[in-house]
C-alpha cells in the first residue's frame, strides 16, 4: 500500500499529526488491515477525538488537502456546530458551502459532506484552521484565549501547486499572518469577509470578494 503524504487528508486517508492533535486520542482513517493493527478501538469512518474533561479546549480538525492544491482556504477555530459533528463549516447559517458552490460553479449544499470535499480537492481547493487549539466558550472568535497555532509553514511545503492562500475572516488574517510572516511573499493573499453568521455583511458582498479568487484555479501556461 503506497504511505499517503503526511499532511495530506484526503477522503480515505487522515493523516494526523501530534502537533495539533496534542493529548487528544486520534484514530485516523487508514486502509481497514491497517487501522485494525495500529488503531483497534477505531470506529466507522470519521475521525474520532476523545474530548477533554475541560470543555473549554478546542481543536482544529486535519487539514483538506492534496498534491493539486492550488487554493488553501483557512479559517480560524471550527465553532460549536462544526465540532459537534466533526465537519467543516457545519453551521447551517454558516455560508461557507454557499460561497464554495459559487467560487467553483458546482452547487455543493446539497452533497453529502465526504462528496464536498472531494468535490474541492478535486477544483484544487483545500481546507485547514490557522488555530490548533484555544479554550473558547461558544463559538466566537473574539472568545478565543491562549491559542495555539498550527504549522502553516510545514503544510505549504507539502503542496507544490499552492498559489494563493485565503484568510476566512479577520482572526484567520490576524494570526495566519503572524504565523508566515514572509512567507507570505510567495502566496497570493486574500483577506475574506467571514462566512460566519456572526459577520454580518450581506450575502452578495461576501461573494463579491469571495468571487476574486477564481483568478487563484485559472491555468496558466
Amino acid at each position: 500500500m503506497a504511505t499517503p503524504s503526511r499532511w495530506v487528508k484526503t477522503i480515505t486517508d487522515t493523516i494526523v499529526d501530534r502537533r495539533y492533535s496534542r493529548d487528544a486520542k486520534i484514530q485516523p482513517l487508514v486502509d481497514n488491515t491497517l487501522k485494525r493493527r495500529l488503531y483497534p478501538n477505531a470506529q466507522g469512518n470519521i475521525l474520532q477525538v476523545t474530548p477533554s474533561h475541560d470543555n473549554t479546549l478546542k481543536r482544529c480538525f486535519a487539514p483538506v488537502v492534496d498534491q493539486r492544491t492550488r487554493l488553501l482556504i483557512l479559517g480560524s477555530l471550527p465553532g460549536e456546530a462544526s465540532l459537534a459533528q466533526q465537519q467543516y463549516y457545519a453551521h447551517p447559517q454558516n455560508q461557507f458551502w454557499k460561497l464554495a458552490s459559487d467560487l467553483i460553479q458546482h452547487d455543493l449544499t446539497k452533497l453529502n459532506y465526504e462528496v464536498r470535499l472531494q468535490t474541492l480537492l478535486r477544483h484544487q481547493i483545500g481546507l485547514w484552521d490557522v488555530v490548533a487549539q484555544a479554550h473558547r466558550r461558544g463559538s466566537l472568535d473574539s472568545q478565543i484565549r491562549q491559542p495555539d497555532q498550527n504549522d502553516l509553514l510545514h503544510l505549504l511545503t507539502s503542496l507544490p501547486h499552492l498559489r494563493a492562500i485565503g484568510f476566512n475572516g479577520a482572526t484567520a488574517s490576524k494570526i495566519g499572518l503572524k504565523t508566515l510572516q514572509n512567507k507570505c511573499e510567495n502566496y497570493e493573499l486574500y483577506h475574506l469577509p467571514s462566512s460566519s453568521p456572526a459577520y454580518t455583511l450581506g450575502y452578495a458582498q461576501k461573494r463579491s470578494v469571495w468571487m476574486t479568487m477564481q483568478s487563484a484555479l485559472v491555468e496558466r501556461s
